[in-house]
C-alpha cells in the first residue's frame, strides 16, 4: 500500500489484513498511537518518512511479529518516551535518522530483539538517558548521531550481544562513571572524533567488549579505573585522540590486543597507571608525547617493552617542548636529554603527590560529614522549637483545634468531648512522628 498524496491527518485503519508493506509519506500525520498496526499480523515493511509525526506513543508497534523493517525518518519527533519501540522482536532494520530527536528515555526499545541495524544518525540528540537501550538484544550495528553532549550513567545498561556500537563526534563535558555498565558481549565499541572532556573513574566499568576509541579530543582529565567485568576482548583500539591527562589506564589481561595509535597525549601518566596495563599484546605507534623526564615511565612500561625501547622511540613523536615538536622521541637520546633525568626521584615525587591527593580527598569527606551532621542537628533543634511554640499558642487560646465554626457547632450539639479528642489525636500523632524523626536523625550522629 502506497500513500504519498492527499492530506492524511491520521493513519488509516482500513488496510486489508493481509497487507505486507505500507509506505506513507508526505502526509500531515502527527502521532502514532499504541498498537496502531497490531491488527496487521502479516505486515513486514513499514515506511513512515517525511510526515509531520511529532509523537510516538508507548507500544506503537507492538504485536508485529512478522515485521522486518521500520523507517520513521525526516519527521519532527523530538523525544522518544519509554517503550516507544518496545516489543518489536523480529525487526532487522530500524531507521530513525533525520528527525529532531534530542532525548531518548529509558527503555525506549525494551523487549526488542534481533535488530541488525539501528540508525539514529542526523538527530540533534543531546542526552542519552540511563537504560535508553535496555532490552535491545542481538543487534549488529548501533550508530549514535554526532553532537551528543551527555551520556548518563548506565546509558547502555541492558544492551546485549552487539556487533558494533559506534559513538562518533561526541561533545561531552564528561563521561560519567558507569556509562558502559551493563553493556554485554559487544564485539567492537567505537568512540571516534569526539570531545570527551573528563572520563570519570569507572566510566568503562562492567562491560564485555572489544573497544575502539579514535579521533577524540579528551579535554581536562582522562580517568580510567580498572575496567572490571570485561572478558574475552579481541582488541581495544585507542586511536587519533587528543588526551590532556591520563590518571588511570588500568586494562586487564582479558584484552587480547591493545592498540594506541595517533594520539596526542599532553601529560604522561604516572608509573602506577602504566603498570596496570596487563594485556596480551600492545602496539603503540604514531603517538605524540611530551618529551620530558617522565618519558622514563613510558620506557619502563609495557607500551615500550612490547617492541623494544628503540623501536618505540622511533615510531612515536614529541609534542613538546617546542624545539622537539614533531620529531621522533629518539631525538631525546641524541640530544642527551634523558641523561639529565633521575627516575627514582621522580617516582618518589609521584608517590608523594598521590599521598597528598588521598589526604585532600579524606579531608573533604570529613568536612562533608561534619556539615551534614550540623545540618541534621539544626533541623532537630528547629523541630523542638516549632513544637514548643505550637503548644504555647494552643494553651493560650485554650484549644487544640483551629477554633473553627464547625468545632463550635459540634460543641453545642453535645459532641464537644469527641471534638476535643479528635483535635487532640493529630497532635499526639504529630508528637510521635516527630519523636521518631528526631530519633533516627540523632542516632547516626551518636554512632559517629
Amino acid at each position: 500500500v502506497l500513500c504519498n498524496t492527499g492530506n492524511l491527518t491520521e493513519i488509516p485503519q482500513d488496510f486489508p489484513r493481509e497487507t505486507q508493506e505500507i509506505v506513507i509519506t508526505n502526509q500531515n500525520i502527527s502521532v502514532i498511537l499504541p498498537k496502531t498496526f497490531s491488527h496487521l499480523k502479516q505486515l513486514r515493511r513499514l515506511i513512515l518518512d517525511s510526515n509531520n509525526i511529532s509523537e510516538v506513543r508507548p507500544f506503537a508497534f507492538k504485536d508485529l511479529r512478522d515485521m522486518v523493517e521500520i523507517s520513521v525518518q525526516d519527521n519532527p519527533i523530538s523525544h522518544l518516551p519509554g517503550f516507544a519501540f518496545a516489543g518489536i522482536r523480529n525487526v532487522t532494520n530500524l531507521y530513525l535518522g533525520y528527525n529532531r530527536l534530542t532525548q531518548i528515555d529509558g527503555y525506549a526499545f525494551a523487549g526488542t530483539e534481533h535488530i541488525q541495524m539501528l540508525l539514529l544518525n542526523n538527530n540533534p540528540i543531546k542526552t542519552v538517558n540511563s537504560s535508553a537501550f535496555s532490552g535491545l538484544k542481538n543487534i549488529e550495528f548501533l550508530y549514535l548521531p554526532a553532537g551528543v553532549r551527555r551520556l548518563q550513567s548506565d546509558a547502555f545498561n541492558g544492551l546485549e550481544n552487539v556487533g558494533m556500537l559506534k559513538l562518533a563526534y561526541l561533545d561531552l563535558t564528561e563521561m560519567s562513571p558507569f556509562t558502559f555498565r551493563g553493556l554485554k558481549s559487544v564485539r567492537m565499541l567505537v568512540i571516534e572524533n569526539s570531545d570527551l572532556a573528563t572520563i570519570r573513574k569507572r566510566a568503562f566499568h562492567g562491560n564485555s567488549t572489544d573497544s575502539v576509541m579514535s579521533g577524540n579530543v579528551i579535554g581536562i582529565d582522562m580517568i580510567w579505573d580498572p575496567i572490571l567485568g570485561m572478558s574475552a576482548i579481541g582488541e581495544l583500539n585507542i586511536s587519533n585522540n587528543k588526551i590532556d591527562r591520563i590518571e588511570d589506564l588500568s586494562i586487564s589481561e582479558e584484552v587480547a590486543n591493545l592498540t594506541l595509535s595517533g594520539n596526542h597525549i599532553l601529560q604522561i601518566p604516572p608509573p602506577n597507571t602504566l603498570a596496570n596495563i596487563r594485556v596480551g599484546s600492545v602496539k603503540a605507534i604514531g603517538n605524540h608525547f611530551p618529551c620530558n623526564c617522565r618519558v622514563l615511565f613510558l620506557l619502563d612500561s609495557i607500551l615500550a617493552r612490547s617492541e623494544g625501547e628503540d623501536m618505540f622511540m622511533q615510531k612515536n613523536k614529541c609534542i613538546s617542548p617546542l624545539n622537539l615538536n614533531g620529531r621522533n622521541m629518539s631525538s631525546m637520546r641524541q640530544l642527551g636529554f634523558l641523561q639529565q633525568c633521575h627516575k627514582e626521584q621522580m617516582i618518589q615525587e609521584e608517590e608523594q603527590k598521590e599521598r597528598d591527593r588521598k589526604a585532600r580527598t579524606m579531608k573533604k569527606e570529613r568536612e562533608r560529614q561534619q556539615k551534614a551532621s550540623e545540618i541534621a542537628s539544626d533541623q532537630s533543634e528547629m523541630t523542638f522549637m516549632d513544637i514548643s511554640n505550637f503548644h504555647k499558642d494552643s494553651s493560650d487560646d485554650g484549644t487544640f483545634g483551629n477554633g473553627s465554626e464547625e468545632d463550635d457547632v459540634l460543641a453545642h450539639s453535645g459532641t464537644g468531648g469527641a471534638s476535643s479528642w479528635l483535635a487532640f489525636f493529630p497532635t499526639t500523632m504529630t508528637w510521635f512522628t516527630l519523636s521518631l524523626l528526631v530519633l533516627f536523625t540523632l542516632v547516626p550522629n551518636l554512632r559517629t
